[in-house]
């Protein structure tokens, strides 16, 4: 029990064990330090919530988040994997990368690289993957894919 509590009393931040304290009152300060920490938790889900919504329709100024002005390419890679381009004039939308890289692991693509670039209102992305079977990779439905992933309603 005393490396069980020594080990506790390690993790917690300095000022919630200041001085020497009883068992019982490191015990308590655990608890409401625990607390603490799941309210910090709640409050930045709440703001990453926030910050996933697009700017326009957080601001009721447009209802329609799909993106009009987007070209996608998919071509395969002298690696062995798979080049994923996309163009696509974002009008202060927030653009789905991270829901669009989630997919293409799921469809068995294996991030290698992903760089970005941002121009006025347009932004570029290329997405470098690679997968275990190539000879399982429609790029043509592959590409259709990522611009209904695009253009999914929020």
């Amino acid at each position: 029990m005393a490396a069980l509590y020594s080990s506790l009393r390690s993790l917690l931040p300095l000022q919630y064990v200041k001085g020497k304290r009883s068992v019982s009152d490191h015990m308590h300060e655990a608890v409401n330090y625990i607390k603490e920490m799941e309210g910090n938790i709640k409050e930045l889900e709440k703001q990453r919530d926030l910050l996933m919504i697009p700017n326009s329709i957080r601001h009721g100024t447009e209802n329609d988040s799909r993106f009009t002005d987007c070209t996608v390419t998919v071509s395969p890679c002298l690696q062995g994997g798979v080049q994923i381009s996309i163009s696509v004039d974002c009008k202060g939308k927030i653009f789905p990368l991270s829901r669009i890289l989630g997919e293409l692991l799921k469809q068995g693509l294996n991030m290698v690289s992903c760089v970005s670039a941002k121009a006025d209102q347009r932004s570029l992305y290329t997405i470098h993957t690679e997968a275990c079977d190539m000879n399982n990779i429609d790029h043509l439905a592959l590409q259709q894919k990522v611009i209904d992933m695009i253009n999914l309603d929020l």
